[in-house]
């Protein structure tokens, strides 16, 4: 049984959100580390593209694939992991590599190319986040 109905869901999707975003990184278990992490892609890539997402990495880089996979977005993943190839070979876990990653010459142009394929090809995210939020209700603590 759905814990709320959809009118409420992009509303109540914010607040768990920003309440996990509050919470130290090493604090989050596994499941709420890929709630902020797929909510940031989808915020980011929205506003700014894959360069946004990259630029302004919260540590979500590594784990998101994962995470799109996990919540039952494999078409989104994919892009993804294409976004990534773009970037070379870089340590993910490193904000400092990344970024020069995504300001080396030319990995802007291609990553605006990946943002279309982001844009056109689109899975319901926020769908599938709000069914892993539901599949994970444990393993998600908001106080």
């Amino acid at each position: 049984m759905p814990i709320v109905g959809p009118d409420t869901k992009t509303d109540l999707l914010f607040v768990v959100v920003r309440h996990l975003m509050l919470k130290p990184q090493s604090e989050l278990s596994k499941a709420e580390r890929m709630i902020v992490a797929v909510d940031w892609l989808d915020t980011q890539v929205g506003a700014d593209g894959f360069y946004g997402f990259f630029a302004y990495d919260l540590g979500s880089t590594p784990i998101i694939v994962e995470a799109l996979e996990s919540i039952g977005c494999p078409k989104t993943a994919s892009i993804v992991a294409k976004a990534i190839a773009v970037l070379g070979p870089v340590d993910l876990t490193d904000p400092k590599a990344l970024d020069q990653a995504v300001d080396r010459d030319g990995v802007c142009e291609r990553l605006s190319e990946i943002d279309f394929l982001y844009y056109d090809e689109p899975e319901p995210i926020e769908d599938h986040l709000w069914a892993f939020i539901e599949r994970s209700v444990d393993d998600i603590h908001l106080h």
